[in-house]
């Protein structure tokens, strides 16, 4: 396996540098996968929305390329990625490549005013009712899109009645950093299938998610 990562903040030394928050950075990775576990795609709900049918193996090469890019303004955060996975596969003799395609966007403020980052934010004021400390909130929504190869049904890797062949999400939340360590966070979430079902679309998937982090830095 061969994996590298190359990120760039040209401007961020520049302290009065309107665009120092701004970052651009490619990933990539290569390596074999004969007879390694077969992947998993999970919905925001954590749904598996691809099954492999019977006998599928992986097989050959899984190569990946992940552009990303970010801008950061004060308490406003923005971050967009791409990815494309191409992973062998085989089944009985029949053996191919099958591409992969992702995106989400993502955007962020913070109503508190601290200065966002790719780390937690530090709260102006932490968690502390009896000084008139609530930490820091922050607004957030995403979306993002997931796109199968067709031939990944083509080749009978997967059948479209019980694998989506496409999913579509959009994510809004509200986080609450107590300090800089402890977060909670709650997320409602929306996701749309093309397929899954026989001669149809799966239904949508909703869902609310409630989580609490610890950040060790």
């Amino acid at each position: 396996d061969y994996a590298a990562r190359l990120f760039l903040t040209p401007f961020q030394p520049d302290e009065k540098n309107p665009l120092r928050g701004l970052g651009v950075g490619l990933g990539a990775w290569s390596g074999n996968v004969d007879n390694i576990a077969l992947p998993a795609y999970k919905s925001f709900g954590q749904n598996t929305f691809i099954s492999f049918a019977s006998g599928v193996t992986s097989a050959g090469h899984r190569t990946r390329l992940a552009p990303q890019a970010y801008y950061y303004l004060g308490p406003f955060g923005l971050l967009g990625e791409y990815g494309l996975t191409e992973e062998g596969f085989q089944k009985g003799t029949v053996r191919r490549d099958i591409a992969f395609r992702a995106w989400q966007v993502q955007a962020s403020y913070l109503l508190t005013g601290e200065r966002k980052g790719q780390n937690s934010p530090v709260p102006r004021k932490n968690f502390d009712p009896r000084n008139h400390g609530w930490g820091a909130f922050e607004l957030a929504a995403r979306i993002g899109d997931f796109n199968a190869e067709q031939g990944l049904y083509n080749y009978g890797f997967a059948s479209s009645t019980n694998s989506a062949r496409r999913a579509h999400e959009w994510v809004a939340g509200v986080n609450w950093y107590l300090d800089r360590l402890l977060r909670i966070s709650l997320n409602y979430g929306r996701t749309n299938f093309l397929g899954g079902v026989a001669n149809g679309n799966r239904p949508s998937e909703r869902a609310l998610i409630a989580r609490f982090q610890i950040n060790f830095q």
